[in-house]
């Protein structure tokens, strides 16, 4: 791990049996801050081979405009040259769990920045992974900007014959998007699945081919891997499912997320983030967005709740593909 020219250091010491993973932050990878001689030159251009080709998990942790000793270009890592090769760059900005600008000093005693790294270390610490593939699971799963969904989404989870269930299957009136599930401080025993039917247009009775993007805000709790940094019991797991003669809850299976990220919390007349404490990590929302192709049979999506205790929140619903905006920053947004 290493700060400014630290990382290029740490770098520079590639390849090496002993480096798991090397974690940089604000550090200027793509050029010197200050060519003194040659040799900072030969370092570079030695450096540049082994972040596109070495095998070593890297990140770069980069303060963006809050930086201004290291310009943002100069903080990205450049692509790897070949499959398996993972690199990632992060504005702190964008980070979950952090999302705040980080001046180049400030990165090294950030509260936020420090606990998502030391965590990560702790991990690669105290599980050892054999592979690089596994060293970059870790690095990935507690250094993520959200822009992808995380790499081993939880698929364990599958609709129990015998929960409980409810079924809403028709679109409200005020609400021609199709059905929505509302739970605001659930407090049934056990779990419970939802099962919400696409919406049909009322010409033909046909799916909609536009409805294909299922969302789901969560408050308080987990989806697949992603959470606040202390969630609730609240846990909510989403699935596809076919009904091609009499509905039953075996023709369901997991549906992959687009989108899986947390999202900042936001408090009325207050600014985000807080003036010298940057954001609570503690807090949290995570959304989910899954696509349902547009076919007869894929007619309904169910919400699988578990763990409600009277607390936290799940709001979802079908969006129009034509109504969303996308931001070439991050994932789609409603």
């Amino acid at each position: 791990m290493g700060h400014s020219m630290g990382g290029v250091v740490a770098t520079s010491l590639l390849p090496s049996p002993h480096i798991s993973a090397i974690i940089t932050m604000s550090t200027p990878h793509t050029l010197p801050p200050a060519r003194f001689d040659s040799r900072i030159e030969d370092i570079y251009s030695t450096n540049h081979k082994h972040l596109i080709s070495n095998p070593t998990p890297i990140v770069s942790i980069c303060g963006g405009a809050a930086d201004t000793m290291v310009p943002s270009e100069s903080c990205i890592l450049p692509e790897p040259s070949g499959q398996g090769i993972f690199r990632k760059t992060i504005f702190s900005s964008g980070m979950e769990r952090c999302w705040t600008g980080i001046g180049h000093r400030e990165m090294v005693w950030c509260h936020q920045t420090r606990w998502q790294v030391a965590r990560t270390v702790l991990e690669l610490s105290a599980s050892v992974p054999s592979t690089p593939l596994a060293r970059a699971l870790i690095l990935d799963a507690w250094l993520r900007n959200g822009h992808e969904a995380p790499p081993t989404p939880d698929s364990s989870v599958s609709v129990v014959s015998g929960t409980q269930t409810e079924v809403i299957s028709e679109p409200e009136t005020d609400n021609p998007s199709g059905p929505t599930l509302r739970l605001v401080n659930p407090a049934f025993h056990g779990s419970k699945v939802f099962y919400l039917r696409r919406p049909k247009t009322p010409d033909d009775g046909e799916l909609n081919g536009d409805m294909t993007s299922f969302l789901i805000y969560l408050a308080g709790g987990t989806i697949g891997s992603v959470s606040p940094i202390h969630p609730g019991s609240l846990r909510a797991s989403i699935f596809r499912c076919s009904s091609t003669g009499e509905f039953s809850a075996k023709n369901c299976a997991p549906l992959p997320p687009a989108t899986l990220r947390l999202l900042p919390v936001t408090h009325p007349h207050q600014e985000f983030p807080v003036p010298r404490a940057g954001s609570d990590e503690t807090e949290g929302i995570v959304f989910f967005e899954g696509r349902v192709p547009a076919d007869s049979t894929a007619s309904w999506v169910a919400v699988k709740v578990d763990g409600a205790n009277g607390s936290g929140w799940i709001m979802g619903g079908f969006t129009n593909e034509s109504s969303r905006v996308r931001s070439d920053a991050g994932p789609y947004s409603s």
